[in-house]
């Protein structure tokens, strides 16, 4: 985010940039709220389903999911959209990878 701040601060267009940089912004909350939404609803029906039931239905692979998988994929499907839409991130996290790669090979040939 901060990079983002710098890289609208720096640019002569700051209006027409702000205005692109926002409509982005929001695409990627609306696709965020969605996930959540989607993901907590099946989470908390299959909660009440196994609540109103008494624990009785332990076969139906939609309630197992919806107990234990829903939330943790909603969890790790968070930092994989923020990866997908902002492309300072995409950039900085290869960049990454590139140096922890060059490093680990640096170590190699030490020996």
């Amino acid at each position: 985010n901060i990079i983002s701040v710098i890289n609208l601060l720096k640019s002569d267009n700051l209006a027409e940039q702000s205005r692109e940089a926002g409509f982005q912004a929001t695409v990627t909350i609306v696709i965020l709220s969605a996930l959540f939404c989607v993901l907590n609803t099946i989470y908390c029906a299959a909660l009440a389903i196994q609540f109103y039931f008494g624990g009785k239905i332990n076969d139906n692979f939609a309630l197992w999911f919806g107990t234990f998988y829903a939330v943790p994929i909603n969890s790790a499907l968070n930092p994989m959209i923020y990866f997908w839409r902002k492309t300072e991130m995409k950039g900085y996290l290869i960049d990454l990878i590139k140096a922890c790669f060059s490093f680990c090979r640096g170590r190699q040939e030490e020996r």
